[in-house]
């Protein structure tokens, strides 16, 4: 039986489609499932590019880099983004949005969680994330700025 990329990855098989769903696209590398499933979906998309370019490639070019909701929206026509054939969620999240990120600066802030002291850090693709302190260890801003737990 042969395997995929990684060690613990199976081979892939159009028989059993990857059904997780991610929040935000996936700009690394999915599993070779959801690849396979991606191949798979994009045979069966109807909607066929309406010329050369490609697209969602507008100015400035370096946007391509992240997700961007009007990247997303000038390529929208020139694939399937609903029904058969559109790509898979096992990596896409469509309609991009940005999260707020007011008052929790750059580096993160301490504070609690759930009765846990905790570490809160946020970015515009991913939101608010939440890191737990061990219990009883307090969190707090070390000389460079950084939140850390410490014993």
């Amino acid at each position: 039986m042969s395997r995929g990329r990684w060690k613990d990855d199976p081979a892939p098989d159009l028989s059993t489609p990857d059904t997780t769903e991610v929040t935000v696209t996936d700009e690394g590398y999915p599993s070779t499932q959801c690849r396979l499933d991606t191949m798979f979906q994009r045979a069966l998309c109807q909607t066929k590019f309406r010329g050369t370019a490609i697209p969602g490639f507008i100015q400035p070019y370096k946007r391509l880099l992240t997700i961007d909701p009007e990247v997303e929206a000038a390529a929208a026509p020139d694939s399937c983004t609903e029904g058969t054939g559109a790509r898979p969620r096992c990596w896409f999240a469509p309609n991009a949005t940005e999260y707020s990120c007011e008052g929790i600066p750059e580096l993160g802030i301490c504070g609690e969680d759930d009765g846990r002291a905790a570490i809160l850090a946020c970015d515009s693709r991913n939101g608010v994330q939440i890191f737990h302190c061990n219990v009883g260890q307090p969190c707090e801003i070390a000389p460079d700025g950084v939140p850390e737990c410490v014993f």
